[in-house]
């Protein structure tokens, strides 16, 4: 090559054709063997995996639920999370990654698990990690069978209430079926350019950036509903403005109603625990101490939810 330049007439469009030929060696001279190859690895085998869990009593502290609840699961969502076998030999040799495995992704990441040690046991990328990730989310989202739904039915209705009768003392809180309050999801600091004001999202009480989520648990602390409703420096009188609910629960007979702390304003089916002043009367504070009973309910329930998923413990 180096002759022909030397002793031949070149026309001047075939040396840029010359310079990328000797840049194209150098390149291969200088940086051969220094990429990583492709590694192409048997996936987990989640059976063996799943019983060795069952085995030593760890699948319930992996997965945050027992395996009938997780195989349960996996039915519910398994035709959405089931994808073509052909194509994906024909991306790796490994083949498809079963619902399974997704499932297991998911849950590990919700319970505070490391994408790098959930990565390395099912032998993917931290790209496939995140794409299952937001794709087994969207799944379970998207499931009619796994849907809030508040009480409406009389039947429905009357089953609720008796819910908080039941654990309110001789059974005097009659008509309650939920209880509402706000928790602020935490978050790290937003960019000007998603959000433009930040400072909204700060919240003054808390010290940290976050959500206001407003959600309605039953007696047991299951959850009714659930909504990110506004920045994390709003109170919960303006988050709960900013939802659906007033439409929802305007709807409910007379009689029926849910209870909340004094920052909700009081209404034929939201009724509020008495603050400030109020509570220095002795008809009052009794009437505090038998709705705190059942509203506790909420407390407890966001206080399991954020030890069950680690994930809620750092600003996501």
């Amino acid at each position: 090559m180096f002759e022909f330049c030397l002793h031949e007439d070149i026309f001047d469009g075939e040396w840029l054709v010359i310079a990328f030929y000797l840049l194209w060696q150098s390149y291969e001279f200088l940086f051969e063997g220094t990429r990583n190859p492709p590694i192409e690895k048997q996936r987990v085998n989640w059976e063996e995996h799943r019983h060795n869990l069952i085995q030593r009593g760890h699948f319930h502290r992996s997965y945050r639920m027992s395996p009938a609840s997780f195989d349960i699961l996996v039915g519910i969502l398994g035709t959405t999370l089931v994808i073509n076998p052909t194509k994906s030999y024909a991306r790796s040799k490994a083949g498809p990654i079963i619902p399974e495995i997704r499932l297991h992704c998911l849950m590990r990441y919700l319970a505070g698990g490391s994408y790098l040690d959930i990565c390395t046991l099912v032998s993917i990328p931290h790209s496939t990690f995140y794409y299952i990730l937001w794709k087994t989310c969207d799944a379970i989202n998207d499931c009619p069978q796994l849907e809030f739904s508040l009480p409406c039915t009389e039947a429905e209705l009357n089953e609720a209430s008796a819910g908080f009768e039941g654990i309110s003392c001789e059974g005097i809180m009659r008509g309650c079926i939920g209880a509402i309050d706000g928790w602020l999801c935490p978050i790290q600091s937003p960019p000007t350019s998603v959000v433009g004001n930040v400072k909204t999202y700060f919240s003054g009480h808390y010290q940290r950036h976050g959500f206001n989520i407003q959600a309605i648990v039953d007696h047991l602390g299951r959850f009714l509903y659930i909504a990110v409703a506004a920045p994390g420096s709003q109170p919960d009188i303006n988050a709960f403005n900013r939802t659906c609910l007033h439409s929802i629960l305007s709807q409910l007979p007379l009689g029926f109603f849910i209870l909340g702390d004094n920052a909700y304003k009081p209404s034929e089916y939201l009724v509020p625990i008495f603050g400030g002043a109020d509570r220095l009367n002795v008809d009052h504070d009794n009437c505090n101490f038998f709705m705190s009973q059942c509203r506790i309910r909420v407390e407890m329930a966001f206080g399991m939810m954020v030890n069950r998923f680690g994930v809620l413990r750092s600003p996501l």
